[in-house]
């Protein structure tokens, strides 16, 4: 099965990251699924933003968490990447979940570890449909294993960061990550691009996980990914990973 191409924040590269206008944009190209950040605001309504701060992508300063819905939406948050996006705001999950269709995947990382994170983007995904398709990852393995008391309705991904030294022996590799993934209840390895080749991919697949991989930009890495036949990865330009994921398949 070819790897499945996933819009991280959007198309981040065309409209601002985590807003409308960036995953209409992705929408437009053949992409496989959605990939977005979830805080809290200050009266507990789960809003798509990556930043614990406002302050990088948004008109507002401190943390998402002290602001309730309605000041966190008064902000512009599109003015950063240009003024033709001033009209942007903030998106509540259910805005972005609504964009969901056909047999696209959704990747929800729960950011942080705000009280009530996992109940709440839970209560969003009730009634939706999206059992096959929903996709629940974090850094926070803690927050995952929060989700999976809750239910075991969603696939869960554990996230991994570059910093994170695992073995370089492939048997090994696979060990500790899959390791560290089952205590978190996850059945999909989301590790960094370049902690992945194709012996440790094929070494997690042997020990029944998925294996994707974050964020894959440069046209050297999208065809390696490729070629080591990993279930799904995140890009900031979905159209270029589309284009060259084309040209791989081409006689």
């Amino acid at each position: 099965m070819p790897t499945r191409i996933i819009a991280h924040r959007g198309a981040p590269a065309l409209a601002p990251e985590n807003t409308l206008a960036a995953f209409k944009r992705a929408l437009e190209f053949p992409v496989d699924g959605l990939e977005l950040d979830v805080h809290l605001s200050a009266d507990a309504r789960p809003v798509v933003i990556h930043d614990r701060l406002l302050d990088r992508t948004t008109s507002g300063r401190g943390p998402v968490d002290r602001l309730d819905l309605g000041e966190l939406q008064s902000l512009d948050a599109g003015t950063h990447f240009s003024d033709d996006f001033r009209q942007e705001r903030i998106p509540l999950l259910a805005q972005v979940l609504d964009l969901v269709d056909g047999e696209l995947e959704v990747q929800i990382e729960l950011k942080g570890l705000a009280p009530g994170l996992a109940e709440a983007v839970l209560d969003e995904l009730e009634g939706r449909g999206l059992q096959d398709r929903a996709v629940i990852t974090s850094f926070a393995h803690t927050i995952l294993r929060d989700v999976h008391d809750l239910t075991t309705d969603y696939r869960l991904g554990a996230l991994f960061s570059p910093a994170q030294k695992f073995s370089a022996d492939p048997e090994l590799g696979a060990d500790e990550m899959t390791g560290l993934a089952r205590a978190a209840r996850a059945s999909i390895v989301l590790a960094h691009h370049t902690s992945i080749d194709t012996a440790t991919a094929d070494a997690i697949t042997r020990r029944n996980f998925e294996v994707g991989v974050w964020t894959v930009d440069e046209p050297d890495d999208l065809l390696r990914m490729f070629r080591v036949g990993i279930s799904r990865l995140t890009t900031n330009v979905p159209d270029r990973a589309l284009a060259l994921r084309t040209q791989l398949k081409a006689p």
